[in-house]
C-alpha cells in the first residue's frame, strides 16, 4: 500500500515554500502550519532563503533534522514531510525512514507504522526493534514475537532494546521456553549487565512463576537501581506475596536506593490487602521522603484507604491538592459503593459531571452496581443510556454490571442477554453473572447451557460459578425426590 495516497494537500505549507512540489499531510491536520509548531518560522527559514523568492534546496540532512525533532517531541505534523521525502528521492534513506517509523507508531498507530515498515527497501536492527516495540506497546505480543522470528530468519542481529521488547512479550504471554532462550542469547551477547534487561528478566521470571530465579538475577545485580527494586516489589505484589514486597522495600532503604512514586504505588497495593497499619506506615514514608502528591500518588493512597474502608481518609487525601481526574473520582465512587454509602456514590458522580470529568467504564460499573444494590432501576437505565452514548457498552466491567442489574430488575431475561451479547470478550465474571441470574429466576436449563458454553469458550468456572450450578443441581434433585 502506498502511504502517500493516505495524505491530502496542505495549502499552508505550500504557501510558505512557494514550491511546485506538493506537500501532503493527514486529512485531520490539513490546516496546521508546521512553521508555527516548530517555533519562530523554523520551517520557513530552513526552506526559503532571505533573497526574494529564492528557494533553498531541501536536503536529506534538513529532512532528518525535522523528522527527528518531531519524533522526539511527539509532533504528529512531522508526518507531512514524508511525501516530499519520496518526491525528492530520499525514500531509501534508512535514518529518515527509521525516524518516520517511530513517528508513525507514536502518533498514528501500529497499522500505519506496519505499512511503512513493509515498504522500506532497507531495514536494520533499529527498524526491526522499532516495529517490534510498537507492537508490544499496542499489546499485540504474539505479532511482536512473530516479527522477532522473522528478524532472526533474515540474520539480523538483535540489540538490547530488541531483547527487552521480546522479554516483555514473553512475560505477557507466559512464553517461558522462548523467554529462557532469549535469556541465554542475552548472556551470550554480553548484555546481562544492562539494567533495563535486568529488570525485564526479573519481570519475566516473576510473571512465569519462577520467583526464585528472579531473585537470583536480582542478587547478581548487587544493589541494583530504583527500577530493578521496583520491579522486584511489583513482582511480589503480582504473585500476592504482600509481606515479601514490604521486606524488599525495607532492604531497598537499607542499601541506600531511593524509591520513587511507582515503588510506593506498588507498596500501597500490598497495603490495601494487609490493612491500615501497614498503609499508614507507607503513607508516612511518602511524606517523610518528600514524594510529590501528584494524581498518581493521590489515587493510589485513596484506593488503599477505600479498600481498607476508611473513606474519610480517602477523601481527605483526594482534597489535599485541587487536581482531579477520572481515575481518582472513580476510586472514590467504588470506595463509597464498597461501604454501602450509596447516596455518596450518586452525589460523587453528579459532582464529577459538574466538573466536566468524563466517566470511564469503571465509573459506570460502580454506578450500575449501586443501582442494583438499592434497586434504583430507573437510575440504572439512565446510566445505561449514558454508557451507550459514550460507546462503552462493549466494556467487560460495564457489561458485567448491566447483566447483574437487569437480571435483578428486568421482567424479561432479554435485557440481560442483550447486555451480555454486547460484551466483546466476556470473562468468568460475565458468565457467572448470567448463570446466577438464570438460577435465581428458576431457569435451570438455561443456567446449565450457559455453564457448558462458558467452557466451550475456554473459560474455567470459579467457585461462585460452581456454587450456582450446584444450587441448580440440588433443586433438580429435590424435585425428583433424590435429595
Amino acid at each position: 500500500m502506498n502511504l502517500t495516497k493516505r495524505y491530502n494537500f496542505c495549502p499552508s505549507l505550500l504557501s510558505i515554500t512557494r514550491n511546485p512540489r506538493l506537500i501532503f499531510i493527514p486529512f485531520s491536520l490539513r490546516e496546521t502550519n508546521l512553521s508555527y509548531l516548530l517555533g519562530k518560522n523554523y520551517f520557513h527559514s530552513c526552506i526559503t532563503s532571505k533573497q526574494s523568492n529564492n528557494i533553498a534546496p531541501i536536503s536529506e540532512e534538513f529532512c532528518t533534522r525535522l523528522v527527528s525533532y518531531c519524533n522526539s517531541k511527539f509532533i504528529k505534523d512531522g508526518i507531512c514531510i514524508h511525501s516530499p521525502i519520496i518526491k525528492l528521492g530520499f525514500q531509501d534513506n534508512l535514518i529518515l525512514n527509521n525516524n518516520l517509523l517511530s513517528l508513525y507508531s507514536k502518533c498514528f498507530g501500529i497499522e500505519y507504522a506496519r505499512h511503512l515498515f513493509d515498504e522500506m527497501s532497507y531495514k536494520d536492527v533499529v527498524s526491526w526493534t522499532c516495529i517490534i516495540s510498537a507492537y508490544v506497546k499496542d499489546g499485540s505480543y504474539r505479532e511482536a514475537l512473530d516479527l522477532f522470528h522473522n528478524m532472526i530468519k533474515l540474520s539480523e542481529v538483535p540489540n538490547e532494546f530488541t531483547y527487552s521488547s521480546v522479554l516483555r512479550s514473553c512475560s505477557s504471554l507466559f512464553e517461558f521456553e522462548l523467554g529462557s532462550c532469549t535469556h541465554a542469547q542475552i548472556i551470550k551477547r554480553g548484555f546481562e549487565p544492562n539494567p533495563v534487561l535486568g529488570s525485564a528478566l526479573i519481570d519475566f521470571y516473576s510473571k512465569c512463576g519462577y520467583f526464585e530465579e528472579s531473585l537470583k538475577i536480582f542478587d547478581i545485580k548487587n544493589n541494583g537501581d530504583t527500577v530493578s527494586w521496583t520491579t522486584m516489589i511489583s513482582s511480589s505484589v503480582q504473585s500476592q506475596n504482600w509481606i515479601q514486597a514490604l521486606k524488599l522495600y525495607l532492604l531497598m532503604i537499607e542499601r541506600g536506593v531511593s524509591p520513587n512514586e511507582f515503588t510506593f504505588v506498588k507498596l500501597l497495593m500490598a497495603c490495601s490487602i494487609l490493612g491500615m497499619k501497614y498503609g499508614k506506615l507507607v503513607h508516612a514514608h511518602i511524606v517523610l521522603m518528600g514524594i510529590e502528591l501528584n494524581l498518581i500518588m493521590k489515587t493510589a493512597l485513596a484506593d488503599m484507604y477505600s479498600k481498607c474502608q476508611r473513606m474519610e481518609e480517602a477523601v481527605k487525601v483526594s482534597n489535599q491538592t485541587p487536581e482531579s481526574d477520572v481515575w481518582l473520582r472513580t476510586t472514590l465512587i467504588t470506595g463509597y459503593a464498597r461501604v454501602s454509602s450509596f447516596g455518596k456514590v450518586i452525589s460523587s458522580f453528579r459532582e464529577m459531571q459538574l466538573k466536566r470529568i468524563l466517566p470511564n467504564s469503571f465509573t459506570y460499573a460502580g454506578i450500575l452496581n449501586t443501582s442494583a444494590s438499592i434497586h434504583a432501576w430507573e437510575l440504572g437505565k439512565q446510566i445505561h443510556s449514558l454508557v451507550i452514548k459514550d460507546g462503552l457498552e462493549t466494556s467487560v466491567s460495564v457489561g458485567n454490571a448491566l447483566v447483574d442489574m437487569y437480571m435483578k430488575s428486568s421482567a424479561v431475561v432479554r435485557d440481560a442477554l442483550g447486555a451480555f451479547e454486547e460484551i466483546i470478550s466476556p470473562n468468568v465474571v460475565s458468565w457467572t453473572s448470567l448463570i446466577t441470574g438464570f438460577t435465581q429466576r428458576g431457569l435451570k436449563g438455561e443456567a446449565f447451557q450457559a455453564f457448558m458454553d462458558m467452557q466451550v469458550f475456554g473459560l474455567q468456572p470459579n467457585p461462585i460459578t460452581v456454587t450456582e450450578i450446584l444450587k441448580s443441581c440440588s433443586d433438580q434433585l429435590v424435585m425428583l425426590g433424590m435429595y
